[in-house]
């Protein structure tokens, strides 16, 4: 067994890559905060450059320390290209800046570009990554530095990400396209612990967006004259698509990600399957499959080798090995495509041969060190993406853990430990090592080793997922994909033998399936999580390190009760500040186009107010907006769920906050939607056990922790439509209060009216976006607030908030906060005081 390196000393000068690597990583993020300028830190590196050659000449002491400080400039100038990229004045993110400033035009405006990658096909729709190369745009809105003759239209540069509503668009790699669009800038809704969508499309060069409802609106004029390597691979990637969707193949989805790393038609149920067992990373190619392409190139040449003495004789046959899967390696990316991540898998595992072949595989952690460095001065802003995380962090734990796991059944060692002692000399022991024990442990390292990543990213800890991996792994990884590749390159000389070994494929893909569904149908297999702060994985990192090295080192001996004190005491104040603050706080969360409000009672209790919702079913706003909002804020319960009218922009992302967040009573006003949604919503209130109680203006006021909850409208047995039937909620806590009018219109206001001065608030949701046909006159007089928000959509298509309205406000002076604009907005209260924030602008 190969001795690792102890990780107390991977700063010494025998592993000089790893605080090279942990130094140019922290430039990486300090540039991300804006704090350093490019010129600044051009000139701290010139001095620290010059200050270390005259230390080299000196010899002085620590004079590896200004090396340090370079590569941590290095990082910043690096990443700053990125973070505040330069953009030309034809690039398409200026343009559509302009374009989206002036008139906008109904009928979108017309684009031309070519396709810079394969369509990305989902089940539902297809995503095309274009390189713009011309904007056709009404001579009114030309920029003014384009004023002239432009022929028609404007030459533009950059990309722009294209989603088409039809999942078959006829088009390929190459294709010049015309199509009109109405594309703009994409933005994060700006929640606490929102996935930060619009930053990971800038790390692929992306600042435009649009949508095309069908490939009706797209046009292809031609193919660019393109003839190289990346032209040839696309048409083997074609083929290789065709040949899969025309087998008889049950599970075509998942034989692409395997092979071609597109996973985008895999269905919902086994995304959910395999997310739920922890077994996702398989459905996508990363550093496990590209490694074992390599392990099986390796173990084919070695053994290919060895029938030859002469060459066992003449030469090192292992490096010979090594340096032979490098081409496999290769293949494997360019069929996969070349995606981000799988070009990231490829440098990993490259750098790791490459140690083998140079005679450095006994340090793996410099090895490491290597690659992530090697792959962060290529892409910088590659440390913040989920898929290099993960990567490293698994990789970084097998290295450190499994060897001190195995050393546990290691009894074959002189100084075996006490555990091992205590094994039997069984003759079944060292298959049962090999084969269970030692995969086990790679299991298990890798499942710790992630675990702060995959809670901070996916809110979700596989508890049942170390197993799982055991057998999902093998099957997989070790059978499919081989098996997959071989019968994709079968398939260019013999289309029946290769549709035989598919078949095989297919079977080995369905065990797999049914294996991977078992699971994840054990109760508890997974459990969702709040989301871990930096000082907890930190702790968490400490304490596993502590454990494990215990008797090792004295300092640890100390450090671990001392780590032990102070989870306690994070634990204890996360208690603390959810369930014994005395304020009342209320956040509307910014939903897109739809309402959603969190309202924090004092002393712990917590009612959630509409739950948003889009009219897309396959963008749940309760997982993936709400639900992580509330994660980052460690709530992981909600007493009361109410639903103000049941369309879909309100009603929508309730359903996961039913299923999720031990919802205690559900209250609504009473009104029957004869829609799927609704019954299906209807039906998570009922498996969940959650108590049922109609509202309206009779309903008696609710008292909770000191706050009053009342109902002002609907009126009892009201013939009201459906948005001026919606249940308005009136919350007092002793001198403040906020009115909460769902989407009432002219005629819910007039109803309203009659109530007098029970509608007088401090702060009031604006009723229906800021529709014209609400916020009238009348009623923004009688609630007098002393400031709205307004829960809107950016760039909604209804035009909401209306200017009209927003005139209305402003010569009423009441000041408006937009969550469209100003993200999450949270107002909290002792009950005399106000404090409004925003979360962004």
């Amino acid at each position: 067994m190969d001795r690792q390196p102890h990780p107390f000393s991977l700063f010494r000068s025998s592993q000089p890559l790893i605080p090279v690597t942990l130094f140019f990583i922290l430039g990486i993020i300090a540039a991300s905060y804006n704090r350093l300028t490019d010129k600044l830190s051009f000139a701290f590196l010139i001095v620290s450059l010059l200050f270390l050659t005259f230390g080299i000449i000196r010899k002085w002491r620590h004079s590896f320390a200004l090396a340090y400080i370079a590569f941590f400039l290095i990082g910043v100038i690096l990443s700053s290209q990125q973070v505040s990229p330069y953009f030309p004045q034809n690039h398409i993110k200026m343009l559509v800046e302009h374009y989206n400033n002036g008139k906008r035009d109904e009928h979108g405006i017309g684009i031309e570009g070519v396709l810079a990658n394969a369509p990305e096909r989902f089940s539902d729709k297809t995503r095309l990554y274009i390189d713009a190369k011309k904007i056709f745009i009404n001579p009114p809105l030309i920029p003014p530095f384009l004023k002239g003759d432009t022929g028609g239209f404007i030459p533009a540069t950059g990309k722009i990400l294209i989603t088409v509503g039809s999942p078959s668009v006829r088009v390929k790699y190459g294709d010049r396209l015309r199509f009109i669009s109405k594309p703009h800038i994409p933005q994060n809704f700006g929640n606490p612990g929102e996935y930060d969508y619009a930053g990971n499309l800038a790390r692929q060069d992306i600042y435009v967006i649009g949508y095309i409802e069908n490939e009706r609106w797209i046009a292809v004029i031609g193919g660019e004259e393109k003839h190289g390597l990346r032209t040839s691979i696309e048409e083997i990637r074609d083929k290789i698509r065709d040949f899969i969707d025309g087998s008889d193949a049950e599970n075509p989805a998942i034989i692409k990600a395997l092979i071609l790393g597109e996973k985008g038609e895999i269905s919902k149920a086994v995304r959910e399957a395999f997310a739920g067992t922890g077994t996702a990373h398989i459905l996508a190619i990363s550093g496990l499959h590209i490694g074992i392409i390599a392990f099986f190139s390796y173990w084919i040449i070695l053994h290919a080798l060895k029938q030859s003495e002469r060459l066992m004789l003449a030469f090192d046959i292992k490096k010979i090995a090594s340096a032979g899967s490098i081409v496999p390696v290769l293949l494997y990316g360019a069929v996969a495509g070349f995606s981000v991540s799988t070009q990231r898998a490829v440098i990993m595992v490259m750098v790791f041969i490459l140690s083998v072949i140079i005679d450095r595989k006994q340090n793996l952690y410099n090895t490491l060190a290597a690659a992530a460095f090697v792959i962060l001065v290529i892409s910088p802003l590659s440390v913040y993406d989920i898929s290099f995380q993960l990567s490293f962090a698994s990789v970084l734990a097998i290295i450190y853990l499994v060897p001190r796991f195995q050393g546990l059944w290691a009894n074959e060692d002189k100084q075996a430990n006490d555990i091992a002692k205590l094994l039997p000399p069984h003759p079944a022991w060292h298959p049962l090592k090999n084969y269970f024990l030692n995969p086990f442990a790679v299991s298990l390292a890798a499942s710790i080793g992630t675990a702060p990543f995959t809670a901070y990213h996916f809110h979700r800890v596989s508890i049942i997922g170390i197993i799982a991996n055991l057998i999902a792994v093998p099957l997989m990884g070790f059978i499919a994909v081989p098996l997959g590749l071989i019968s994709v390159l079968v398939s260019f000389f013999n289309q029946s033998a290769a549709n035989l070994i598919l078949v095989i494929v297919d079977m080995v893909l369905k065990a797999s399936i049914w294996i991977v569904n078992l699971f994840s149908n054990i109760p508890y297999s997974s459990v969702f999580t709040t989301t871990p702060t930096i000082l907890e994985a930190v702790l968490f990192y400490i304490l596993i390190v502590s454990v494990v090295e215990f008797k090792k080192i004295k300092i640890l001996k100390y450090a671990l009760p001392v780590v032990m004190l102070i989870i306690i005491g994070n634990y204890s104040f996360w208690y603390y500040h959810l369930n014994y603050s005395p304020n009342l706080k209320v956040t509307f969360i910014s939903v897109g186009q739809g309402d959603s409000a969190l309202i924090e009672f004092p002393y712990g209790k917590r009612m959630l107010i509409d739950g948003g919702g889009f009219y897309n079913a396959d963008f749940d706003v309760g997982e993936r907006i709400i639900a992580p909002f509330l994660w980052k804020n460690k709530i992981d319960r909600i007493d009361y769920i109410v639903l103000s009218h049941p369309q879909r922009d309100h009603m929508m992302g309730l359903k996961f906050i039913a299923e999720r967040f031990r919802v205690k009573e559900f209250r609504w006003n009473g009104d029957v939607s004869a829609n799927k949604d609704y019954e299906e919503f209807m039906k998570s209130i009922d498996k969940n056990n959650i108590k049922k109680f109609i509202s309206d203006s009779d309903t008696p006021p609710l008292n909770i922790n000191g706050a009053i909850v009342e109902f002002l409208s609907p009126p009892k047995e009201s013939r009201l439509d459906t948005n001026n039937n919606s249940l308005v909620v009136k919350l007092k806590y002793k001198d403040v209060s906020f009115l909460f009018t769902g989407d009432i219109e002219d005629i819910g206001e007039a109803i309203l009216l009659k109530a007098g001065d029970k509608i007088k608030s401090a702060v009031l949701k604006v009723p229906h976006h800021g529709s014209r046909t609400s916020s009238q006159m009348d009623f923004l007089k009688a609630a007098n607030p002393e400031f709205a928000v307004i829960s809107v959509g950016h760039s909604n298509p209804f035009g909401f908030p209306h200017p009209e309205i927003l005139k209305r406000y402003e010569g009423l002076k009441i000041p408006v906060l937009r969550t469209d604009i100003n993200g999450a907005i949270t107002v909290e209260t002792d009950g005399a005081r106000l404090k409004a924030s925003a979360y962004k602008n």
